[in-house]
């Protein structure tokens, strides 16, 4: 599959033990039947004393939904910590979980 970057976030964390450089990416995959999928990449740089003391990256699926995708890796990108790679296949799937309950919710207050 082909991977195509639809857009990208960087973030900059200090903190007392180390810096932070966290980049997130929305990756369109085209399958070879022509569909598209979506995920988000999420690459984290550590440094120490101006040194890279290590590295870490992790993908999660989204799925077919653009809006959807979209709207979880603006709320990632946003959030008030960073969402670190070891965390982000459960970040996006709780933010989806959310968004269901909510609207099952806004659902039942219409009806």
């Amino acid at each position: 599959m082909q991977a195509t970057v639809l857009m990208a976030h960087v973030r900059f964390v200090q903190e007392v033990e180390a810096d932070y450089r966290v980049r997130y990416e929305l990756r369109r995959e085209q399958t070879p039947s022509g569909g598209h999928f979506y995920a988000i990449a999420c690459y984290a740089e550590i440094w120490r004393e101006g040194n890279l003391w290590g590295d870490d990256f992790e993908v999660a699926g989204v799925g077919p939904d653009e809006e959807e995708a979209l709207r979880l890796v603006n709320m990632l990108a946003q959030a008030s910590a960073p969402v670190l790679p070891c965390h982000l296949s459960d970040a996006v799937r709780d933010l989806r979980l959310a968004a269901r309950d909510e609207a099952l919710l806004c659902g039942t207050r219409a009806a």
